[in-house]
């Protein structure tokens, strides 16, 4: 976004209101990249926004008001550079954890689960790319399939979708599958009016983190086996 264009946000004309939330919307020509920008804000700054207004409305000039510019490049600075992380199996711990914070935990050979704890948008769609492919150069085991478990990953614009349709092709010329597990509805739509879907494959999107590990075990004999598995084996013997 231009710096002129964030100076000049105008409440109604750029911070839109619809039903209890409010949203971005910068038309193409007051982007760098030429293409429109509609984001959605999350309810806690939404909650703000609307706090303010109530509270100061009467001084607000026409302008958006110094304080929602603040607000608005803290919201957006926030989701600038996330945290990522590399999940693994950590023994006797149910789910699948960041591997820093569980140093014991291991990865599946050949699987890297790759976690984004923000919604995929202009300001942050080539860190997201830098950090899978570190994640794939880094990984202790040539990879096959490279899982982004997209929970936290709440809206997807246009900028972020270009970027997932480069890094897909970067990682098939690679031999490597880029899947998703638990991406919300909402933001598959987005994928399917972007046309990623068809790119990727519907075969690709995994409901969990879990059916997503299963359909790598099922597609790729490796030497895997699940501590669960392993505590089974023990109680039978």
């Amino acid at each position: 976004m231009r710096s002129r264009t964030l100076i000049a946000l105008r409440i109604g004309k750029h911070l839109v209101k619809t039903g209890d939330l409010w949203a971005l919307d910068i038309p193409a020509a007051d982007t760098k990249t030429r293409r429109p920008l509609d984001y959605p804000i999350s309810k806690e700054l939404c909650a703000r926004i609307d706090l303010y207004l109530e509270r100061f409305r009467r001084r607000i000039p026409a302008g958006i008001g110094l304080a929602i510019v603040i607000a608005v490049i803290e919201f957006l600075w926030d989701g600038w550079r996330p945290y990522s992380a590399v999940l693994g199996r950590a023994d006797g711990v149910e789910g699948y954890h960041d591997v820093t914070r569980y140093p014991s935990a291991h990865q599946i050979p050949g699987l890297v689960l790759f976690r984004w704890d923000a919604p995929l948008f202009f300001a942050n769609a080539e860190l997201f790319k830098e950090r899978v492919l570190d994640a794939v150069v880094e990984a202790p085991s040539p990879v096959r399939w490279l899982v982004v478990t997209a929970e936290p990953v709440t809206s997807v614009d246009v900028t972020a979708a270009d970027a997932l349709a480069e890094l897909d092709g970067t990682l098939h010329d690679a031999g490597i599958e880029l899947c998703f597990a638990e991406l919300k509805d909402p933001v598959k739509d987005k994928l399917r009016r972007f046309g990623l879907f068809a790119q990727i494959g519907d075969s690709s999107f995994f409901p969990t983190i879990g059916a997503a590990v299963g359909g790598y075990l099922k597609a790729h004999a490796v030497d895997w086996v699940d501590w669960k598995d392993r505590s089974l084996a023990t109680k039978e013997d």
